[in-house]
């Protein structure tokens, strides 16, 4: 089983999650989960698909091919024990059915034949969920699942120069000086105070 995630920065966001969705159309995938949020720095969009495990790695190939990748993951689960084990579990039951239809055309007591009855439909659910497990996991294997989101380019940084350090050393010192006056002005009452008992002392 085959899982992939990849993150890309795309210049339209909205336009790239419809390339997306083309390509999962187009490699006969479906898309289980959309979701496109409008942020300050511009859309961000989540797609999980799932696409035939033959053909993720050129699908994320082309996802890539959409913008910058950030990061690409892509893992793999091997599910050979569960699926051995899945069919012997099967087999034994349908043998164990097999035997107790076997059973019951040669049973002649009523109270044989509902016991009969009821082991053979316990067997035969079993069986069902068993053969359902089975199929989920052939799915799991043949189609992959994949998470793509879609991110908008980031700004460059730019670094302020001496003018803009300058402006922002200013407006530090004016801030600061501004604390310290309202620091004074609070606390000159109370030294007024002290310095009078101090001179009656």
């Amino acid at each position: 089983v085959r899982t992939g995630y990849v993150l890309v920065r795309v210049d339209d966001v909205i336009a790239s999650t419809g390339s997306v969705r083309s390509l999962v159309a187009r490699d006969h995938g479906f898309i289980s989960a959309e979701d496109t949020q409008a942020t300050d720095a511009g859309s961000t969009s989540t797609i999980t698909a799932s696409v035939p495990a033959a053909q993720l790695d050129a699908f994320l190939a082309e996802v890539s091919a959409l913008g910058t990748v950030e990061s690409i993951n892509v893992s793999a689960q091997d599910v050979t024990s569960q699926t051995v084990d899945l069919d012997a579990r099967i087999a034994a039951l349908t043998t164990s059915v097999d035997r107790l239809t076997t059973l019951l055309a040669q049973a002649s007591r009523m109270e044989d034949l509902l016991a009969i009855e009821t082991q053979l439909s316990q067997r035969q659910s079993e069986i069902d969920s068993l053969n359902q497990q089975r199929t989920w996991l052939a799915d799991q294997v043949a189609m992959s699942s994949v998470t793509i989101t879609l991110m908008p380019v980031t700004a460059p940084i730019t670094t302020p120069g001496f003018v803009g350090g300058l402006h922002s050393g200013w407006a530090a010192f004016v801030s600061a000086a501004a604390g310290a006056l309202t620091a004074l002005g609070f606390l000159l009452p109370f030294l007024i105070v002290l310095l009078a008992v101090a001179g009656i002392v």
